[in-house]
């Protein structure tokens, strides 16, 4: 029985065209060696074997770090068997799918060295496609996920046909498929009637775009939330301080603000996590960047509502 997998191809899916144009998928954790005669089935002694080596040249020196990148690279060579499907984001919201034709290869020259062949289909999946359910399977952490589960959807969307969730069994209702739709469904409607309230066209417009990419744009969600923050900050900075804040970082901001008792305390928490949620989504952070699905980012968009919730409140939109 074939299984199915999301892989990704590079941070950011950098090497997306590359593995389409030369057909394979592959993965890279700093490993210079062939594994040929290194492989079988035993994925714990691969491991075992192999994650010590990681440790000892990363900088993370983390058991778990080390773990995770044998294990990927273990699942690439040898866990992904022949005849199982693909599924890779090419980094401008669709998916690349293809099926594994070949064992496992090593090319010492050019990127991803622990290859397997694919031949990729000319049928690409968009992720407005998708069911919630299989978005977050495909947006979950690390290298390579199993999304077999979804494969009677994968099978309907690579045939072009629309799939629809009342009929897949593995999109019934859970506890924590209905508190994501609650949540989102409360965001809407409060973004929806925070744009209604806004004056200032700046922070309106980011929060009509934060509306509309919140569920499948995650990263951007953030990056976005954060400029919203920098821009009250600096509207504070002026209205209350009586200064300019000129060049000030958003950490500057923030903390002169919060030194000089301008905002309630709970504001400058929010704030405070605005600026941090929105680092992290605007720069590279590894294989954790593939974390940031929506439910992961919830924290940043309440404090995002709320924030704006008081801006309009105190009189200053």
């Amino acid at each position: 029985m074939k299984s199915y997998y999301r892989v990704m191809l590079g941070q950011g899916s950098k090497f997306a065209e590359k593995c389409l144009e030369e057909g394979f998928i592959g993965a890279d954790f700093g490993y210079r060696q062939d594994f040929s005669n290194e492989l079988s089935d035993d994925k714990n002694k691969f491991i075992e074997q192999f994650g010590p080596e990681w440790m000892e040249r990363s900088e993370k020196k983390s058991k778990i770090s080390a773990g995770l990148a044998a294990g990927y690279t273990w699942r690439i060579c040898i866990g992904i068997k022949e005849g199982d499907i693909i599924l890779s984001p090419d980094g401008q919201g669709t998916y690349l799918v293809g099926e594994v034709t070949q064992q496992y290869n090593f090319h010492s020259e050019g990127p991803l060295p622990h290859r397997r062949s694919v031949n990729w289909y000319s049928q690409r999946i968009g992720r407005n496609e998708m069911s919630e359910a299989l978005r977050k399977s495909t947006g979950s952490a690390g290298t390579v996920s199993n999304v077999t589960k979804h494969s009677e959807e994968i099978e309907s969307l690579i045939q072009g046909k629309p799939f629809s969730e009342i009929n897949n069994s593995q999109d019934e209702s859970t506890p924590e498929k209905e508190f994501d739709e609650a949540i989102n469904t409360y965001m809407t409607k409060k973004m929806d009637y925070l744009i209604d309230q806004l004056e200032d066209n700046r922070i309106k417009d980011l929060l009509i775009q934060i509306n509309k990419l919140k569920l499948d744009h995650p990263e951007v969600t953030l990056n976005l939330a954060r400029k919203t923050a920098e821009l009250i900050s600096k509207h504070l900075f002026k209205e209350l301080l009586n200064e300019n804040p000129g060049t000030r970082t958003l950490d500057e901001l923030i903390l002169r603000l919060i030194k000089d008792r301008c905002v309630p305390r709970l504001i400058s928490t929010h704030l405070l996590a605005i600026q941090y949620y929105g680092n992290f989504g605007s720069h590279d952070q590894g294989e954790d960047n593939y974390a940031l699905r929506t439910e992961c980012v919830t924290p940043c968009l309440m404090a995002y509502v709320s924030l704006l919730d008081w801006f309009i409140y105190a009189g200053y939109a």
